[in-house]
């Protein structure tokens, strides 16, 4: 098994994890259950389970923001690349001032305390899975190509409900007229 398909079989089992729960999905108790555990969010919420005998959904027609789970899917194309020889986890990355982003960015206390920070493919994936790190994601969505190139990663492995929009830029990615990726589910 290649690190992408590994990476591929996490990302079903997140995606489907409540399907175990769920003996029959064409049942109309499992999306009242989503109904009851999202009532709590406060907000407005969004959730699907999916097999061969169908979907179980809540809210399915509606388009929600991805938030952090766009870290994982450029992790996983991060993983095909390196799968496809195009990147190499150990390969070398330097950031600076103008590489960071909005949001949660960890990575922004070593570049400002050292100007900026040398470190590799492989660190940025873990910074972004691990630290939630949303700078490491944006570099790494820019090494692959930007946000199109995420969505043809997608679109290449069928996996198909959600879209990489742009969400965010640096003062980097206006400079070269980049803007960065948010994911979008459907």
């Amino acid at each position: 098994m290649t690190l992408g398909q590994k990476w591929l079989f996490v990302l079903n089992i997140t995606l489907f994890a409540h399907q175990l729960r769920a003996a029959s999905l064409h049942s109309d108790g499992l999306e009242r259950d989503f109904a009851r555990i999202t009532a709590r969010v406060g907000g407005r919420a969004g959730v699907c389970a999916a097999d061969e005998a169908g979907q179980a959904c809540l809210n399915a027609g509606q388009r929600f923001p991805m938030q952090s789970v766009m870290k994982l899917i450029a992790a996983l194309a991060i993983a095909d690349a390196v799968d496809s020889r195009t990147l190499k986890l150990d390969q070398p990355v330097t950031i600076r001032r103008e590489d960071l982003s909005l949001n949660v960015q960890p990575i922004a206390n070593i570049v400002n305390t050292q100007g900026s920070f040398r470190t590799t493919i492989g660190d940025l994936v873990r910074r972004a899975i691990v630290d939630s790190d949303s700078a490491a994601t944006d570099i790494l969505v820019r090494r692959l190509g930007g946000p199109r190139a995420v969505q043809a990663f997608l679109d290449r492995r069928g996996i198909r409900g959600g879209a990489f929009r742009p969400r965010r830029e640096t003062s980097a990615d206006r400079d070269r007229g980049n803007s960065m990726a948010a994911g979008v589910c459907r």
